[in-house]
């Protein structure tokens, strides 16, 4: 987001949360009527019908994800789904 940009539109979303992922700068995010600042690191998690929008309130550029997702998707989440497997690093680390 470019420098001292400030949000231009607020949004909701039928369906789909949103998942927001500063990781560069810092600013503003609005959700209903709270307003709280933000700053690289900072994670938000916002439901559909949250009216959402953010600005960068900073002298720098402001980097942030998005990621949308439909709401409550997420059945469960455990190690238990994972299985390890044998495969061979294509990397290498010596260079």
């Amino acid at each position: 987001m470019e420098l001292r940009l400030r949000g231009k539109y607020f949004h909701i979303h039928n369906k789909d949360e949103e998942t927001y992922i500063v990781i560069k700068g810092s600013g503003y995010f609005q959700v209903d009527d709270d307003c709280f600042p933000i700053k690289e690191g900072s994670v938000i998690r916002v439901a559909p019908a949250g009216v959402r929008g953010l600005c960068n309130s900073s002298d720098e550029e402001m980097v942030y994800m998005c990621i949308q997702s439909k709401e409550n998707s997420l059945e469960e989440f455990s190690s238990e789904d994972g299985q390890r497997v044998s495969a061979t690093p294509k990397w290498n680390l010596n260079r």
